[in-house]
């Protein structure tokens, strides 16, 4: 396919912008989706208590119930939920708003509060959760990087063979970054459209779509669009106080006998103590491609009220198990989500050199003031994020176990070192080496961490998913170091070494 020069013109110039504008939030949710996928094993490392975790599918969970109701007052709480993976029994109530994370101590046979949230928060940083509506933000970055890739998809159709695999790292900064650009771009591109189609749905869809789908078809009827959906409606609480805590145990054998073959991952108790209450118990089962499966039971008499069932799920509930299946990577266990990551991290540097195409194309010199903001903003943020994550890591073994407030902490001094290294490319002009020096401290510190663990806590890298993650750190270092290493060894071309003489002139000035 060729455009004419007009034509062709538009769809650069609208590829440019819609790039240029959201890349700075699309590598927060890139760079942060790796870690999103392995969360949970995060959470078990992080938390100091975290190797000596129960594996916790055995675990019985009305003791740990009944803890939580004396020790956390949970009765009137919106919801409790258990999570038993192999990552570790996870707890957490919820309350608006507000919410509690605990863990169950294989040592204590207890639920302990969370001391790390560090995967946790990772994963929210996917969205952009820390910032107030922050996944409305991530979803139109979503929405702009999908016009992206397709304006960028029409545009370079007919030479996409030829560039699929180019790449000369020998030639001047311009060309290099372009070829990176299109080679990692191609690679990429199934992974990358879904995600930016999946990502703008799940962001968006509950504030937009969903809305003027109910209002249009059902009258703003919720009951009647989820009873079309082939979903079970919510009962609302009475406010009276039931008498008796319902049996999860042994709501948990009922559930699978409603559903033969149902592995729980999920027992979640809504409008906890109402008369209302009911128990929701999610699963897969085996043999079927997403076979995601809900039970929902009263918690007063433990009837079943409603199942999904994945054998005889309407058209609607099977495309909504596979659209979610694919985007949490629900399949193929930690090969695809080691796969995933790669493709998340491959498409940061699709972002990272999709900017410096901006600047080497339209302003080599760096002559405008908005081309030299946007440079130091690529610089400092980028790279600033990859160091305060090492940041982050490193205080978490640094931090004792017992502090108070040590998840605050952690989160404190990821967004301080983040800031302070946002600013460097503001006071230094050699933003290559700024980029390069901060690579580097970042591979020291992802380095540092499983040789500060392993002369610390010789016993500590015991379990799998310590092993997993020490082995993960090291290679993360050698690389993020590899590639600090190699900016601070390329020469500033005869461009950046002008754009630095206007600055200093102006500055002079």
């Amino acid at each position: 396919m060729k455009f004419k020069p007009r034509s062709f013109q538009i769809f650069w110039d609208v590829h440019a912008w819609a790039g240029v504008v959201s890349a700075l939030l699309l590598y927060v949710t890139f760079f942060a989706a790796p870690f999103a996928l392995f969360y949970r094993e995060l959470n078990q490392w992080a938390d100091p208590s975290g190797s000596q975790s129960s594996a916790g599918p055995s675990a019985a969970l009305q003791p740990l119930f009944e803890q939580l109701v004396r020790e956390a007052h949970v009765i009137g709480k919106d919801r409790v939920a258990f999570m038993p993976r192999e990552a570790g029994l996870e707890a957490y109530w919820s309350q608006g708003d507000r919410e509690a994370q605990f863990r169950l101590s294989a040592e204590t046979g207890r639920l302990e509060p969370l001391r790390s949230e560090l995967g946790s928060f990772l994963y929210q940083l996917h969205y952009l959760g820390p910032i107030p509506n922050g996944i409305y933000v991530a979803g139109v970055a979503a929405v702009a990087l999908l016009l992206t890739l397709v304006t960028g998809v029409l545009m370079h159709l007919k030479d996409l063979v030829r560039q699929w695999f180019q790449f000369r790292p020998e030639r001047v900064t311009r060309t290099w970054s372009s070829d990176l650009h299109k080679v990692l771009g191609v690679f990429g591109l199934p992974y990358q459209l879904f995600y930016a189609w999946s990502g703008a749905v799940i962001c968006l869809s509950g504030a937009t779509v969903e809305p003027t789908f109910r209002a249009a078809l059902f009258g703003g009827d919720a009951r009647a669009e989820l009873a079309a959906r082939g979903q079970h409606a919510t009962i609302e609480p009475t406010g009276q106080r039931s008498s008796a805590l319902p049996n999860l145990d042994a709501l948990v054998v009922r559930a699978r006998g409603a559903l033969p073959g149902l592995t729980p991952n999920w027992i979640g108790i809504e409008h906890v103590g109402d008369e209302n209450s009911l128990i929701r118990v999610d699963g897969q089962l085996p043999g079927i491609a997403f076979g995601s499966a809900q039970v929902w039971l009263r918690a007063s008499d433990g009837r079943v009220v409603w199942t999904l069932n994945p054998r005889n799920a309407t058209a609607l509930q099977r495309f909504e198990a596979w659209f979610f299946g694919l985007h949490y990577a629900r399949f193929g266990g930690y090969g695809i989500r080691l796969l995933y990551a790669l493709l998340a991290w491959a498409t940061c540097a699709v972002i990272v050199s999709g900017n410096l195409i901006w600047l080497e194309r339209r302003d080599p010199r760096r002559a405008q003031l908005g081309n030299r903001i946007l440079e130091r903003l690529t610089v400092g943020w980028c790279a600033g994020l990859v160091l305060a994550t090492a940041g982050l890591f490193f205080v978490n073994r640094l931090l004792p176990a017992g502090l108070p407030q040590r998840a605050t902490l952690e989160k404190l001094v990821f967004g301080l070192v983040w800031l302070l290294a946002a600013l460097c490319p503001w006071l230094w002009r050699a933003r290559r080496n700024v980029a390069g020096w901060q690579l580097i401290a970042a591979g020291a510190l992802f380095g540092l961490v499983p040789v500060f663990e392993l002369l610390a806590h010789p016993a500590a890298i015991s379990s799998r998913i310590d092993r997993g993650v020490a082995l993960v750190l090291v290679l993360f270092a050698l690389s993020v170091g590899r590639v600090g290493a190699c900016l601070l060894r390329a020469a500033p071309t005869p461009a950046e070494r002008l754009s630095d003489e206007i600055e200093q002139i102006g500055e002079a000035q």
